[in-house]
């Protein structure tokens, strides 16, 4: 069996914002190497949750995906938090 070679600098997660609502959205490898983006959401006040994780068939389409999710957040009036 090989070794999986992690990729870790292409790794990168954002969040954002609006009111009392959070979302957050990461482009990672699993366990056996697939480009995955996570994407998560919950409510501060209602304490609601939920997330959707898509395995991406390279890293350039988990790129694309997590690009979309943050137009979306933007044209949804979300602000993104640095940190």
């Amino acid at each position: 069996m090989g070794r999986i070679a992690y990729q870790f600098k292409l790794w990168k997660s954002a969040e954002w914002r609006r009111g009392e609502r959070v979302y957050w959205c990461e482009v990672k490898q699993d366990l056996f190497g697939s480009w995955v983006v996570l994407r998560h959401w919950r409510g501060v006040k209602s304490g609601k949750w939920g997330m959707k994780e898509t395995v991406c068939e390279s890293y350039a389409d988990a790129e694309t995906l997590f690009e979309v999710v943050a137009k979306r957040r933007e044209k949804r009036n979300y602000v993104r938090v640095e940190g």
